[in-house]
Protein backbone atom coordinates (compact mmCIF):
# COMPACT_ATOMS: atom_id res chain seq x y z
CA UNK A 1 0.00 0.00 0.00
CA UNK A 2 1.17 3.21 -0.77
CA UNK A 3 1.89 5.96 2.00
CA UNK A 4 -0.51 8.19 2.38
CA UNK A 5 0.82 11.98 1.40
CA UNK A 6 -0.31 14.88 3.81
CA UNK A 7 0.59 18.73 2.79
CA UNK A 8 1.04 20.58 5.46
CA UNK A 9 1.57 24.65 4.84
CA UNK A 10 2.60 26.50 8.45
CA UNK A 11 4.98 29.46 8.10
CA UNK A 12 6.64 28.80 11.83
CA UNK A 13 9.56 26.39 11.05
CA UNK A 14 9.40 24.42 14.43
CA UNK A 15 5.37 23.33 14.10
CA UNK A 16 6.31 22.43 10.84
CA UNK A 17 9.31 20.58 11.95
CA UNK A 18 6.99 18.77 14.41
CA UNK A 19 4.01 17.73 12.39
CA UNK A 20 6.59 16.41 9.93
CA UNK A 21 8.49 14.43 12.25
CA UNK A 22 4.98 13.15 13.94
CA UNK A 23 3.12 12.32 10.58
CA UNK A 24 6.68 10.55 8.86
CA UNK A 25 6.74 8.43 12.33
CA UNK A 26 3.07 7.71 11.41
CA UNK A 27 3.62 6.23 7.97
CA UNK A 28 2.74 9.40 5.85
CA UNK A 29 4.86 11.15 3.07
CA UNK A 30 5.07 14.61 4.34
CA UNK A 31 4.85 17.40 1.71
CA UNK A 32 5.79 21.18 2.66
CA UNK A 33 5.29 24.29 2.06
CA UNK A 34 5.88 27.73 4.52
CA UNK A 35 2.63 29.91 3.08
CA UNK A 36 -0.32 29.81 1.38
CA UNK A 37 1.38 30.80 -2.04
CA UNK A 38 3.87 28.39 -2.12
CA UNK A 39 1.21 25.50 -1.18
CA UNK A 40 -1.13 26.77 -4.12
CA UNK A 41 2.01 27.11 -6.97
CA UNK A 42 3.47 23.18 -5.56
CA UNK A 43 -0.14 21.89 -6.30
CA UNK A 44 -0.59 23.40 -9.68
CA UNK A 45 2.38 21.76 -10.86
CA UNK A 46 1.46 18.25 -9.62
CA UNK A 47 -0.18 15.85 -11.79
CA UNK A 48 -3.81 14.61 -10.24
CA UNK A 49 -2.64 11.17 -9.39
CA UNK A 50 0.17 12.98 -7.16
CA UNK A 51 -2.23 15.08 -5.43
CA UNK A 52 -2.11 14.99 -1.58
CA UNK A 53 -4.57 13.15 0.43
CA UNK A 54 -5.17 15.97 2.65
CA UNK A 55 -3.77 19.71 3.51
CA UNK A 56 -2.96 20.50 7.02
CA UNK A 57 -3.26 24.45 6.63
CA UNK A 58 -2.48 27.17 8.62
CA UNK A 59 -4.28 30.51 8.70
CA UNK A 60 -2.07 33.12 9.76
CA UNK A 61 1.09 33.55 6.97
CA UNK A 62 2.41 35.99 5.09
CA UNK A 63 2.62 36.11 1.20
CA UNK A 64 -0.90 34.25 0.88
CA UNK A 65 -2.70 33.14 4.06
CA UNK A 66 -4.74 30.20 5.11
CA UNK A 67 -8.01 31.68 4.10
CA UNK A 68 -7.07 33.07 0.82
CA UNK A 69 -5.82 29.62 -0.17
CA UNK A 70 -8.18 28.09 0.86
CA UNK A 71 -11.06 30.44 -1.07
CA UNK A 72 -8.35 29.76 -4.42
CA UNK A 73 -8.84 25.79 -3.76
CA UNK A 74 -12.35 25.73 -3.60
CA UNK A 75 -12.69 27.73 -6.75
CA UNK A 76 -10.84 25.03 -8.74
CA UNK A 77 -13.10 23.00 -11.13
CA UNK A 78 -14.81 20.16 -9.36
CA UNK A 79 -12.44 16.76 -9.71
CA UNK A 80 -9.46 19.73 -9.32
CA UNK A 81 -7.56 20.56 -6.17
CA UNK A 82 -11.37 21.29 -4.95
CA UNK A 83 -11.71 17.85 -3.97
CA UNK A 84 -8.58 17.82 -1.54
CA UNK A 85 -9.80 17.67 2.42
CA UNK A 86 -8.56 20.52 3.93
CA UNK A 87 -7.47 20.36 7.73
CA UNK A 88 -7.52 24.14 9.17
CA UNK A 89 -4.81 24.69 12.10
CA UNK A 90 -6.41 28.00 14.01
CA UNK A 91 -5.24 29.23 16.95
CA UNK A 92 -7.61 28.71 19.68
CA UNK A 93 -9.60 31.62 21.25
CA UNK A 94 -9.76 33.61 17.80
CA UNK A 95 -12.84 33.37 16.35
CA UNK A 96 -11.96 35.80 13.52
CA UNK A 97 -9.47 32.46 12.28
CA UNK A 98 -12.69 29.94 12.42
CA UNK A 99 -14.28 30.33 9.18
CA UNK A 100 -17.82 28.80 9.50
CA UNK A 101 -19.36 26.24 6.84
CA UNK A 102 -16.31 24.31 5.94
CA UNK A 103 -18.47 21.30 5.03
CA UNK A 104 -17.77 17.80 5.28
CA UNK A 105 -14.51 17.88 3.20
CA UNK A 106 -13.01 20.36 5.71
CA UNK A 107 -12.25 19.96 9.57
CA UNK A 108 -10.15 21.87 12.18
CA UNK A 109 -7.94 21.49 14.89
CA UNK A 110 -6.46 23.70 17.58
CA UNK A 111 -3.11 25.22 18.09
CA UNK A 112 -1.20 23.97 20.19
CA UNK A 113 -2.51 20.63 18.96
CA UNK A 114 -3.16 17.70 20.96
CA UNK A 115 -1.45 14.78 19.39
CA UNK A 116 -4.06 12.86 19.26
CA UNK A 117 -6.25 14.68 17.87
CA UNK A 118 -3.82 15.54 15.27
CA UNK A 119 -3.32 12.27 14.16
CA UNK A 120 -7.09 10.53 14.50
CA UNK A 121 -8.23 14.35 11.93
CA UNK A 122 -5.60 13.62 9.33
CA UNK A 123 -5.99 9.38 9.77
CA UNK A 124 -9.65 10.38 8.87
CA UNK A 125 -9.71 13.50 6.35
CA UNK A 126 -6.67 11.53 4.30
CA UNK A 127 -8.72 8.18 4.14
CA UNK A 128 -11.90 10.22 2.57
CA UNK A 129 -13.86 8.70 5.65
CA UNK A 130 -15.86 12.10 6.22
CA UNK A 131 -18.82 10.25 8.52
CA UNK A 132 -16.28 9.61 11.49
Amino acid sequence: MTARTILCVEDDPDILHYMTLVLEEEGYRVLQAANGRIAYDLLRRLPPAEYPDCILLDLMMPEMNGRELLARLQAERPGDLARIPVILVTAEGRPEENPAGLGERHSKISKPMNLETLLAVVARQSSGDFDS
